[in-house]
């Protein structure tokens, strides 16, 4: 019909409580908890392999700083042997085959030295950024750089219970059985 209109109104109030679960509270809680754990130990590592990676970045720069005074090296030997094959081919007792050989040596050595200092030049902006500091500041690496050396077995076994890889290994093992519980206690 036309203007009819319906005025009813209606409320539900309901309640619903659970007596036992099957343990699942108790298996959700324990697994918030782990995965907490999880968390704290995953943010360890990703400091860890920072710090990592910045070790490795250190010791880059060393191995290229060792490179080049190597280059620098075998620059002074092949400016040697320039002067000799050059004064050998003065005195007539070499040729000019000889004193292009040297100069060759000396393009070649000469443009690796060239492509080392790019390179440290590279790593030394990286191991900077790593570090966190200015690309202007200029950095000092120490030749050696002391390593603790593991001795006793019980250090290697602290070394070993500290290790995150393998403790976020157990704590996703704990995971799994509290997440199988969890479904256990759901089927309950």
């Amino acid at each position: 019909r036309d203007g009819a209109e319906n005025t009813a109104i209606g409320a539900n109030v309901g309640l619903n409580y659970t007596l036992f679960n099957g343990f699942g509270r108790v298996s959700t809680y324990r697994n918030l908890q782990n995965q907490f754990q999880l968390s704290l130990l995953q943010s360890r590592l990703v400091s860890e392999n920072s710090v990592m990676e910045a070790i490795s970045a250190v010791l880059q720069v060393q191995q290229l700083y060792v490179q080049k005074q190597l280059a620098l090296e075998n620059i002074q030997i092949s400016k040697e042997r320039l002067e000799y094959s050059n004064y050998r081919k003065e005195t007539g007792v070499g040729n000019s085959i000889e004193v292009s050989a040297a100069q060759v040596d000396l393009g070649t050595d000469s443009l690796a030295l060239i492509q080392i200092e790019n390179s440290l030049s590279k790593e030394l902006n990286k191991l900077k950024l790593l570090l966190g500091v200015d690309i202007e500041t200029e950095l000092k690496i120490k030749n050696e750089i002391p390593v603790p050396v593991l001795g006793s077995t019980e250090e290697i076994k602290n070394s070993i219970q500290n290790n995150t890889q393998i403790l976020i290994a157990q704590i996703n093992q704990v995971l799994a059985l509290e997440n199988t519980k969890l479904a256990n206690s759901r089927r309950l």
